[in-house]
């Protein structure tokens, strides 16, 4: 949150990558991204606390377990602060100071586009990698998973205004597209049941939110990023949201079963190497995690982030104009078959 011309203290913030003799001569600062895209004070606190305190913990734990590279998927984290005064207040002087990963070859993709079949298998594995890291550490040191890691969750809940909105808009889509009364009230219907807490998850695994690098031209590893909001839930979260929101359309119809499976397959690899027993995670447990992940949080999640993924007057959900949220929001033809898409798709599957 430090101003755009200018971020106070910075020797201070760098000092510990520099060595004797070195000095900042210039600095050229610029916004990395527009103004909206992010929710303000609360969640950089957030996304603080989560590079300062859970990402070391993260990767200390596996390379103390078998993993050289350690958190290798997430940003490598400089330093940081919420102010000049040592207290837990955000205010103007807040910073978090991290390697720019864009000079080491990683790049995201658009997220109008998504990702085809290789780079969302990319995106995968850093995935099952981020959430064995959490199901690992939760097995094999509980007392540090509490300590470093459960004091720091976040549970985003949205406006009341905005779910009204949110619900007469895709009831207008809905309506307008052949489904019938029971389909749209099945699908309407905000369900509320307790979802497995397994692992630490980031709620917002977006095309936009992962930096992929390339070998030979081929997507070949991938950096995640934006924890603004982090919780301790099902890891299907992330993985249901990221295929319904990131992944090409071709690929979204005809691989999806087999990129649920490639995730799973992982991720049980993942955790035999930090020596956690799988045995309760069995294929038909995944299966029916899958849907209930998406029944009771993931449809609804997707539709409303749909909005500011493809709608271009949005940054974030919050760009909703308060005064207007009586009303339903005026979607593309994309947008719209978008929703129809993934709704259908959710019935047939009996998701929801």
């Amino acid at each position: 949150m430090a101003s755009d011309s200018t971020i106070r203290q910075l020797d201070d913030l760098v000092k510990c990558r520099l060595v004797d003799g070195e000095r900042i001569v210039s600095t050229d600062i610029s916004r990395l991204t527009a103004p909206g895209e992010n929710y303000g004070s609360v969640m950089l606190r957030n996304e603080y606390k989560f590079y300062a305190v859970i990402c070391p913990t993260l990767d200390q734990f596996l390379k103390k377990n078998g993993v050289p590279s350690g958190a290798d998927f997430l940003a490598p984290f400089i330093n940081g602060r919420l102010n000049l005064d040592g207290s837990n207040k955000v205010d103007s002087d807040a910073v978090i100071l991290m390697e720019n990963l864009r000079t080491a070859g990683y790049s995201t993709g658009k997220k109008s586009l998504g990702l085809d079949l290789e780079h969302s298998k990319v995106v995968l594995t850093a995935l099952a990698k981020f959430h064995a890291a959490g199901m690992g550490l939760k097995a094999k040191q509980p007392e540090v998973f509490e300590k470093n890691l459960r004091p720091y969750f976040y549970t985003f809940h949205p406006d009341a205004g905005l779910i009204f909105t949110m619900r007469l808009t895709f009831l207008h889509a809905l309506k307008s597209n052949g489904f019938s009364e029971n389909e749209i009230q099945k699908s309407l219907t905000l369900l509320t049941e307790t979802l497995k807490k397994l692992t630490l998850v980031m709620l917002g695994v977006l095309t936009n939110n992962n930096l992929i690098k390339y070998d030979n031209g081929k997507p070949s590893h991938c950096v995640i990023v934006d924890f603004q909001v982090f919780d301790y839930a099902t890891p299907l979260n992330d993985v249901t949201f990221f295929l319904f929101t990131s992944v090409q359309k071709e690929f979204f119809e005809n691989n999806l079963d087999d990129l649920f499976q490639y995730y799973y397959d992982r991720l049980i690899a993942e955790l035999r190497l930090l020596g956690v027993d799988t045995t309760p995670y069995t294929s038909q447990s995944y299966q029916k995690e899958i849907a209930t992940a998406v029944k009771y949080y993931e449809y609804f999640h997707i539709l409303w982030m749909s909005l500011p993924l493809m709608h271009e007057d949005f940054k974030s959900v919050e760009d909703i104009d308060k005064d207007e949220m009586d009303q339903a929001i005026e979607l593309s033809e994309n947008h719209v078959n978008k929703i129809v898409e993934i709704t259908r798709l959710c019935l047939n599957r009996n998701w929801i």
